[in-house]
């Protein structure tokens, strides 16, 4: 076959490029929220060498929380204006400098910087940024290219804890801080070059669709409401406190799951294991979900989720041993990923793609907080009780709250009719 039939070949199996943007933005999440999820491990390390208390040290976390959502407006509005590459470019070198200087700290206030402020300050763009750019790139396939992205936050879950134990095993916590911060660093910046703004900015259309096929836009201009005109909408203000009564189990899991494993007696690397649990079935939820809400629509696949949500939380009240963790991990993992997806798909359902980075960015605020309460609220329960129970309800009865908002949120959804359909 000549050269010319092989070029000519190839066009014709060319792949959109919003796949390469989905397969980009799945590198820069894992890698940032890899040593997000791992602090976990830490936990009993960073304790004991400087006589923390669980509050002191959960609230390590809560501040670095606390920090990306200060952040989140800023780094939403940067990346409608100049595009995801640049910066999730910087924040991935402002992360992997945070926890490089972690293996230089000697007191606590150094550790509040290093983890609270510079590496909250980079995860200010970690979820919010590949959101809003992987739902500028789709909107029919928004569910499973979310999924995809998102899986990411799976493997992290599942990949990075045991890997991280294992670093500390071989050396100490200081050199596993090391190895996570030059890889955040080097993978991060290399994936971000291939990151692009919206397809309309490179001539495309979302989904691949050409002009007048597909069921796509017709024209190669961004639509949505603005964030002035998304402020003054009733679906946003049910919107944001929901997303923060669904961030606050999360964080509690994550950085409370590993102590509370071993408060049972099961060993730090066994106890690890449960984020492996947890990691497959955030892989498998975020895939299955993603996909139903694309199928059967976003309002039923939501409560689906936030009621399997609420069940796994009570199992974690009543973890004595690794079956019962690990069943908890499965239920929570699967249902609290699947539901992230579906939740942020529909900030682009309701309000359009045309400022959506921002409109995430501020929304994300109020995750942030709630996701900064989880930590704090399950360390104080634990010093105050001596047990994490009360902690694991709470969680529980604010994911059953969401149940019944969720018929407040879809009963107040902006733009039904002929406008909806111009917002994609």
């Amino acid at each position: 076959m000549s050269r010319g039939n092989e070029n000519v070949k190839f066009r014709k199996v060319q792949v959109f490029y919003g796949w390469v943007v989905v397969a980009a933005l799945f590198l820069v999440t894992f890698i940032l929220w890899a040593g997000f999820y791992s602090f976990g491990v830490f936990f009993k390390p960073l304790s004991r060498e400087f006589g923390m208390m669980a509050t002191t040290t959960s609230g390590i976390m809560t501040l670095s929380l606390l920090v990306s959502g200060l952040f989140s407006w800023p780094m939403g509005h940067l990346t409608d204006r100049y595009g995801p590459g640049a910066v999730l470019a910087a924040c991935s070198v402002i992360a992997g400098a945070g926890y490089i200087l972690m293996t230089r700290i000697y007191a606590i206030w150094q550790i509040y910087v290093c983890i609270g402020v510079v590496v909250g300050m980079a995860m200010s763009s970690a979820y919010a940024v590949p959101a809003a750019t992987a739902g500028r790139w789709f909107i029919r396939r928004r569910g499973l290219a979310l999924s995809l992205v998102f899986t990411a936050l799976g493997i992290a879950q599942m990949a990075a804890p045991p890997l991280t134990a294992k670093l500390v095993v071989l050396g100490d916590w200081r050199f596993a801080y090391l190895v996570i911060g030059i890889s955040v660093l080097t993978v991060g910046v290399c994936a971000a070059v291939f990151l692009r703004r919206s397809p309309e900015d490179v001539g495309l259309l979302p989904d691949g669709d050409v002009a007048g096929h597909g069921g796509g836009a017709q024209m190669p201009t961004l639509t949505g409401y603005s964030l002035a005109e998304t402020l003054r909408m009733p679906a946003f203000w049910i919107f944001c406190p929901m997303w923060a009564l669904m961030a606050l189990p999360i964080l509690l899991v994550i950085v409370h799951t590993v102590p509370y494993a071993i408060s049972m007696n099961i060993s730090t690397v066994v106890a690890a294991t449960i984020f492996t649990v947890m990691g497959a079935a955030n892989i498998a939820g975020r895939l299955v979900f993603g996909s139903m809400a694309d199928r059967i629509g976003s309002r039923l696949s939501l409560l689906i989720t936030l009621s399997i949500q609420t069940i796994a939380l009570i199992l974690f009240v009543f973890g004595r041993d690794l079956r019962l963790f690990y069943l908890a991990a499965l239920l929570f993992g699967a249902s609290y990923s699947g539901a992230d997806v579906i939740f942020i798909g529909i900030l682009a359902e309701f309000f359009g793609r045309k400022s959506l980075g921002t409109i995430v960015g501020v929304s994300s605020i109020l995750w942030r907080v709630g996701a900064a309460t989880g930590p704090i609220l399950g360390g104080w329960v634990f010093d105050s009780t001596g047990s994490y129970s009360l902690a694991f309800l709470v969680a529980a009865a604010g994911i059953a709250a969401c149940i019944g908002l969720t018929f407040v949120l879809f009963a107040n959804k902006p733009g039904y009719g002929a406008i909806a359909s111009n917002l994609q």
